[in-house]
């Protein structure tokens, strides 16, 4: 029989922002900025080998195709490695303890085999995200939002050998979705609190910044000139908000995204143990229900 327990007391967004801010705080600020380093560096490093994958079999093979699937390989890798940055500040919440290496708290989220098992649940979680998607995009947005605590409760299972003989993908979904029942909104709201201020400004600046050099190449063609130097001024401003806005995203914004969705996923499954829907296993067999 398939039980759940549900969260019994979850906190508003307001106590869940306050938490994360806890890891940005002086003393723990500088801990999460290498967490950040090590994100965009890997990304980075990882987007230019599949760059170079691709010019090689485009000049070899002549395969122009392969560069779609390559850039999304790079797209679950990322997303890969920040279930792995979120991972590591739920430990972090949970302990209290900061992290004293980066890079080791970072990739224990695959240690001892694990890389399969998240990886394929990461990829399904995608597939059938985008499988809603094709039918609404709203239906699919939600969806996405019900599946996006498998990859935790995943690694809770493992990390307590709790997985049993039924450690399937789809269990975990099923126990994501039942989890996430009444607080996909709230986890939603949690993330445009937080990134709405830089998403706004700079969504404005890009789009002044391509209608700026369309409206250059019309007066340029239109023998309007004069008018010319006035686009450029629009265009330099925009650069400008935008560079600032991506200083604030990795300094700021990145950071607490990630610490606040981990506090989320703590404050999700405060009221374990949960049981899960795979022969009703016990997730936290060492802690009493609160």
């Amino acid at each position: 029989m398939e039980k759940v327990i549900g969260v019994k007391t979850m906190g508003n967004n307001q106590a869940i922002r306050q938490k994360a801010r806890g890891l940005l705080k002086k003393g723990n600020y500088k801990t999460m900025l290498k967490f950040t380093l090590a994100y965009f560096v890997a990304g980075v490093v990882f987007s230019m080998i599949t760059e170079i994958i691709a010019a090689v079999l485009e000049e070899a093979l002549h395969i122009n195709g392969e560069t779609g699937f390559l850039s999304g390989l790079t797209g679950i890798f990322l997303a890969l490695l920040m279930a792995a940055w979120v991972w590591a500040t739920v430990n972090w919440i949970r302990t209290g303890e900061q992290p004293a290496k980066v890079l080791p708290n970072l990739f224990a989220f695959y240690r001892s085999g694990r890389f399969i098992k998240m990886f394929s649940l990461m990829f399904m979680q995608i597939i059938y995200t985008a499988l809603w998607t094709l039918l609404l995009i709203v239906p699919g947005i939600i969806k996405g939002y019900g599946y996006s605590q498998a990859m935790y409760l995943r690694a809770d299972a493992l990390e307590r050998g709790q997985v049993g003989d039924q450690d399937r993908v789809g269990a975990y979904l099923k126990q994501s979705s039942k989890l996430m029942k009444g607080h996909k909104w709230q986890f939603f709201v949690l993330q445009l609190s937080i990134a709405w201020w830089l998403w706004i400004p700079m969504a404005i600046a890009a789009v002044t910044l391509i209608t700026s050099a369309i409206g250059i190449v019309y007066l340029i063609f239109s023998n309007m000139t004069g008018a010319v130097d006035a686009m450029m001024v629009r265009i330099i401003v925009a650069m400008i908000v935008i560079v600032v806005c991506a200083v604030i995203n990795f300094f700021w914004v990145q950071p607490y995204l990630v610490a606040a969705q981990g506090a989320f996923y703590v404050e999700l499954t405060k009221d374990l143990p949960i049981k899960q829907v795979v022969k009703v296993e016990v997730l936290y067999p060492n802690k009493t229900q609160q």
